[in-house]
């Protein structure tokens, strides 16, 4: 189907329920926007913003991630994760777990990040193609 006429069709072109042509990337810009505007993703903006003004639990919650993705590839690659690194790992966890915006942070961020893997997970499926992630490999 052309859904722009005197052009060549894209392999993206798509019509909506109407009939009306709709490009595939203006419709992951709309989905993009919308999201942007939920209540989740509002508040982890806020959150964000709130967390980054103090350099400190920044410092510290950079950090977390830091090891904690280091941690992850580790056990990924079937490697002994270093005792150190657990320990500061754990370490830093009960202390930003402790502190109740630092909390509220990294759990939002947790819900923003599966939202994001569940609409992945509905483009792929609805795309026929399959993408293993370490966590889902079954």
């Amino acid at each position: 189907m052309n859904c722009r006429p005197g052009r060549q069709a894209m392999p993206t072109d798509i019509r909506d329920e109407e009939g009306v042509c709709v490009e595939i990337y203006d419709e992951a810009h709309a989905l993009a926007r919308r999201m942007a505007e939920s209540e989740l993703c509002r508040r982890y903006a806020g959150l964000r913003d709130a967390l980054q003004e103090n350099q400190t639990a920044h410092a510290l919650v950079q950090e977390y991630k830091r090891l904690q993705m280091r941690l992850q590839m580790q056990a990924m690659g079937g490697g002994a994760s270093g005792e150190a690194d657990v320990r500061r790992f754990e370490q830093l966890a009960s202390l930003l777990y402790a502190t109740p915006e630092i909390q509220q942070f990294l759990l939002t961020e947790m819900q923003v990040q599966k939202m994001l893997a569940d609409v992945v997970q509905i483009l792929t499926d609805a795309a026929g193609v399959r993408i293993d992630l370490p966590d889902t490999v079954g």
